[in-house]
């Protein structure tokens, strides 16, 4: 799984910049206009889908949801998603329902313990208060990397690099609200991040 590659390389906090994203990364667009046939209606790779959906551990802790919101809309196939979660949608129609089990090797990949790095406290911005329990995302050589402050020291600051929902196996209830096809500035990201994948592969 590239995450759990990417965090072996790159254990280092190069910046922080923001808060921690979600496990999923939504994108929002307008409908292409384009009529589109029955079989356009699948769920699959250069499909977006419109999706309701429940997250949660096995313990019933829900970590993520739309419930009470808007479905969300997933550019399939671009890589943006644990790849659990895209296989167990594909060949899904608007209607369908469906309980999706994601191992945890298949999330966000199992605790490392080696993960957990200390850090100069120079490292973060000079006018923030660093807590126990904050959580910023660092920028390192490999992309960036969520990391949470789990011990605050005079002159450096302990951060976990595992990913919140690391060694922790995922439970999905999802609907298919709609499939459509993807807008060309949609279809320009997909390239992009082809190609991203495709370099990172190379340098790997």
């Amino acid at each position: 799984m590239f995450y759990k590659e990417r965090m072996k390389k790159d254990l280092a906090i190069y910046a922080t910049v923001s808060l921690i994203p979600f496990i999923l990364f939504p994108l929002f667009a307008s409908c292409s206009g384009k009529k589109e046939t029955a079989e356009d209606k699948v769920v699959s790779d250069g499909t977006v889908a419109l999706l309701h959906y429940e997250g949660r551990l096995r313990d019933g802790t829900v970590f993520d949801s739309t419930e009470g919101d808007e479905p969300r809309e997933f550019l399939i196939g671009a890589g943006l998603f644990i790849p659990g979660f895209e296989d167990g949608v594909k060949g899904l129609k608007p209607g369908d329902k469906k309980e999706i089990e994601i191992k945890a090797e298949d999330a966000y990949g199992s605790y490392m313990e080696e993960a957990v790095q200390e850090v100069p406290r120079e490292s973060f911005p000079e006018d923030t208060e660093i807590e126990v329990g904050m959580q910023f995302t660092a920028s390192t050589p490999g992309g960036f990397l969520p990391v949470k402050v789990v011990e605050v020291k005079e002159n450096s600051v302990v951060v976990d690099f595992n990913h919140p929902l690391a060694g922790e196996d995922l439970i999905f209830e999802v609907e298919v609200v709609d499939v459509r096809k993807p807008t060309e500035d949609e279809l320009e990201k997909l390239k992009e991040y082809e190609e991203i994948r495709g370099q990172r592969r190379a340098g790997s």
